[in-house]
């Protein structure tokens, strides 16, 4: 599962939590969007897969130690004949000081997913960036333990 979480919002910045799992692994960042890029984003995913080999590339947040937050990278792709899509997730921690000596935790997940449950996670992320509050965008699993 991908869950996409608007944490809080101000008139310029959004932050939010990005968590991703497939049963066996799993991985999970707080990040800070510009105000209305969830919107922006699930403009780009929509309609996906048009075509057998199409992808989608979101980047949420900013990766490296210079940037506060974490962030996340998500690739969705159509790689088969079938039409199996599914979703590689990367997420990179904020750097939490000397502990981790400047080396940030990371983790990468891979998803899979129907068309449908796409469909219905892009219309939810739509309406969370839209708001002002707090809400939640979850796209589910196929199965939970790949």
């Amino acid at each position: 599962m991908l869950k996409i979480e608007v944490l809080r919002s101000d008139d310029d910045v959004t932050q939010i939590r990005v968590s991703g799992s497939n049963g066996r692994f799993a991985g999970a960042v707080n990040a800070y969007v510009s105000r209305g890029t969830l919107v922006h984003v699930a403009k780009d995913l929509d309609g996906f897969p048009k075509h057998v080999g199409d992808t989608r590339d979101v980047v949420l947040g900013a990766f490296g130690p210079r940037y506060a937050g974490g962030a996340v990278r998500l690739h969705f792709v159509c790689p088969d004949l079938a039409g199996h899509p599914r979703l590689d997730a990367e997420f990179e921690a904020e750097d939490h000081g000397p502990a981790f000596d400047g080396n940030p935790e990371y983790a990468r997940v891979i998803i899979r997913f129907e068309v449908a449950a796409f469909d219905r996670f892009v219309s939810h992320l739509r309406t969370v960036g839209a708001g002002d509050a707090a809400g939640v965008a979850e796209l589910r699993a196929v199965d939970s333990a790949v």
